[in-house]
């Protein structure tokens, strides 16, 4: 029975990177030196230019030799690859490991830490969620070793099976594109500006505004591009006056909200070269990093209130203080975050340039629209009171 030439659930659990400290030099080729460096600078570049790609290339390798149709037709030379491969691969991981140690020291400091502006890549708020994906990155690679292991073992190569169980594979493929997703993080949290890092944490947050957007104009109708999106959504219609006139305000609010995002992340500010930080301290980036997904956590919440409101038994009418609250806390989180582009965003164009008054005015024009948008859904609903 072939299996991974070293049990990677027993060597990987020595590993410096996860466990249990040992010598990497044990597990690398000697015309791979070992160095130290003691710089945080030099630390971070050296895993951008040297570690992070040859570590993104080693898992690439291991996808085509762990590929179930290869390692049947050259089995011999496939785990010969892997065997030469797992201690290259362990020896990148352990690299990673006693950077993360120098960059990122534990215990690691408070994530809301205001006298850290001056940081640039390393502000606490960015150190933390770069040891965060660091342990994801460990943890996904050791599972897929693991994993590896228990299918090479399953597809029995000695006897011939043909067996095509693919829970196995199934479970490593997708924890080394984890893994590959890991890195990519690392570096943008490493190398990114704080604009472009940000765009990656607001996917969640924006998808979630677009789909609330889509179920909010199913309920209301029937022309063709609510019939399109009720088959995509299955969303209820709602026939309930009120309801219907509240959801009919409430969709300039989720609008302007995703526009909001949208002009953030565009093309305009996102091609441009800008310095690649702000003067924002580690608790406002927390907060900016996290805008996108608090927004669209309020957003769903009203919508969760305007379902209920139209699925309430007759004679049970409800009342609309809770959407009120929740609309006044989307008042006072989008407040904050135009002070923050105000304040950090827009001055990093220079006055000189023409984008610069560009943006601070379609910014203002923005936050006017919403404030008479929001305005409007809350008049509506303290207007109604109940929703019979």
């Amino acid at each position: 029975m072939h299996q991974l030439p070293v049990q990677p659930a027993n060597q990987w659990k020595n590993s410096n990177y996860g466990f249990v400290n040992k010598d990497p030099i044990e597990y690398v080729p000697h015309r791979m030196g070992y160095r130290w460096i003691d710089s945080r600078e030099a630390l971070s570049d050296e895993l951008l230019s040297e570690v992070f790609p040859l570590l993104a290339s080693q898992l690439a390798t291991l996808s085509l030799l762990l590929n179930q149709e290869s390692i049947r037709q050259h089995p011999g030379s496939n785990l010969m690859r892997l065997s030469e491969l797992q201690p290259a691969l362990d020896y990148s991981m352990t690299r990673v490991g006693d950077s993360m140690a120098h960059i990122s020291p534990l215990p690691l400091n408070t994530s809301e830490r205001v006298d850290d502006q001056q940081l640039k890549q390393f502000k606490s708020y960015r150190l933390n969620k770069l040891a965060s994906k660091s342990t994801d990155l460990q943890y996904h690679i050791y599972i897929a070793f693991a994993s590896a292991s228990a299918h090479l073992a399953a597809l029995n190569l000695c006897r011939g099976s043909r067996t095509r169980d693919r829970r196995f594979l199934d479970v490593y493929m997708s924890l080394i594109r984890g893994a590959s997703v890991d890195i990519d993080s690392m570096i943008q949290l490493l190398s990114g500006s704080e604009l472009v890092a940000a765009k990656g944490y607001w996917e969640r947050g924006m998808r979630g505004m677009t789909e609330q957007f889509s179920k909010a104009v199913v309920s209301l109708g029937s022309s063709a591009d609510h019939l399109e999106l009720q088959q995509e959504f299955q969303g209820r219609q709602f026939v309930r006056q009120p309801v219907i006139h509240l959801t009919q305000s409430f969709i300039p609010v989720i609008k302007l909200s995703r526009l909001f995002f949208n002009k953030l992340t565009g093309p305009g500010l996102n091609t441009r070269r800008l310095p690649a930080y702000t003067e924002m301290n580690s608790k406002q980036l927390k907060r900016w990093f996290e805008s996108a997904q608090k927004s669209n956590g309020y957003l769903f919440e009203i919508w969760s209130l305007l379902l209920a409101a139209a699925g309430a038994p007759e004679g049970n009418p409800v009342n609309t203080q809770e959407i009120l609250e929740t609309a006044e806390s989307l008042i006072s989180h989008f407040e904050a975050q135009m002070l923050l582009v105000l304040l950090y965003i827009v001055p990093l164009i220079p006055e000189t340039d023409p984008d610069h008054n560009y943006y601070k005015n379609w910014f203002a024009t923005w936050n006017i629209q919403f404030i008479l948008a929001i305005n409007h859904f809350q008049h509506l609903a303290r207007s109604l009171g109940r929703i019979p």
